[in-house]
């Protein structure tokens, strides 16, 4: 009996932690329907945009812009997350409820010679971290299409589109995927299926 409602409880336990991310399988969500996905993309130019805590959401990021031929920047906050799983969440979760948004290090220089901007991250909060936010403050995304991507211990990839598609009102949005983050086959069929 005690076995049982021990396993019980940890079971619980994993699956009410929604913070600083981790790997999912990809959503068994309908591919985007072909004009949300942009008219085609063929010929445009790309640019992979991510944060990741952990690794696990790079791992992902470099599966999309090996299937896109993209270039890639990566999403750094001046100031670094706490190390510890509950330090993260807590500190990601004081972040949010304030709307802070972090300083990042560096930008993308030549952002308005893309077309299109896949965006990965870890679902933090039921949201994109708020360092994404901070890139969107910093670059200029009116006209592009920005494709989201995302890895989450259990979150849907749907819980940050309600704040990216506020965040981003000049530019076609199109929300993307979970994602494990060794799962390059999905990556590649969900790149597939974009019509690029």
């Amino acid at each position: 009996m005690k076995k049982i409602t021990l396993v019980l409880m940890t079971l619980l336990c994993l699956l009410g932690l929604v913070g600083c991310g981790g790997a999912s399988k990809a959503e068994n969500a309908p591919a985007p329907k072909k004009a949300e996905a942009a008219e085609s993309l063929k010929g445009k130019k790309a640019l992979v945009v991510y944060f990741s805590y952990s690794g696990q959401t790079a791992k992902v990021a470099k599966a999309v812009q090996e299937a896109t031929k993209a270039d890639i920047f990566e999403v750094k906050t001046v100031q670094p997350y706490p190390q510890g799983y509950h330090e993260c969440t807590d500190y990601a979760k004081a972040e949010k409820a304030r709307n802070f948004h972090p300083e990042i290090q560096g930008n993308v220089p030549n952002i308005k010679d893309y077309d299109v901007v896949y965006m990965g991250f870890p679902i933090w909060w039921y949201d994109a971290p708020m360092a994404i936010y901070t890139f969107i403050d910093k670059h200029d995304l009116s006209g592009k299409t920005v494709v989201s991507f995302c890895t989450s211990g259990g979150s849907p990839i749907s819980e940050s589109t309600p704040g990216l598609r506020k965040a981003l009102p000049n530019s076609k949005f199109v929300e993307g995927l979970r994602f494990y983050p060794n799962d390059t086959a999905a990556v590649n069929k969900w790149v597939e299926s974009l019509n690029l």
